[in-house]
């Protein structure tokens, strides 16, 4: 398992404030598991037996933090003092809005795609394959109009003729 704290995880995720930590720590094994089957062995083997460089570790450690944040969020927005993960405030009508569903799946897919970026050049097929899923689906997010997107769309579907 990679060596990380729940302070490092909070101190990378910006959760400092966060009292109730047992929610983080019940899913390091998932999240464990998760990167060990996106990742190539060879180098998550050497990071779970503190033998990488600490960069790579480092990599690891906050890509790590990433997937349990996104892993948790669902219960950490129904779970936290004061009703949630707020979205908005209004300053004028002292409102607070929490994060929607979507806005929470959202906000889950950003946290998977940053912590694969993070990991990009230590992944594996699988791992790849769904780096360039979310990778897409950012970009179609960020798209501007039906054009952008699609072209988006259509780079995945061009036909590549190589000359031999």
């Amino acid at each position: 398992m990679i060596n990380i704290t729940i302070d490092e995880i909070k101190q990378i995720c910006n959760l400092v404030d966060l009292k109730k930590t047992d929610i983080l720590a019940s899913k390091f094994a998932i999240v464990d598991a998760f990167v060990k089957t996106h990742t190539k062995n060879r180098i998550y083997n050497s990071v779970s037996r503190d033998k990488a460089s600490e960069l790579v570790t480092t990599a690891f450690k906050t890509a790590f933090s990433y997937f349990v944040y996104a892993e948790c969020i669902d219960f950490l927005n129904t779970n936290t003092s004061g009703s949630g993960i707020v979205s908005s405030t209004g300053f004028s009508d002292n409102r607070i809005e929490m994060l929607s569903g979507a806005e929470t799946e959202k906000r889950r897919d950003t946290l998977e795609l940053k912590a694969f970026s993070v990991i990009k050049d230590y992944l594996n097929d699988a791992g790849l394959q769904r780096y360039n899923d979310l990778k897409k689906w950012d970009d179609l997010r960020r798209a501007g109009d039906d054009k952008a997107r699609e072209q988006i769309n259509a780079g995945g579907r061009r036909c590549r003729v190589a000359l031999v």
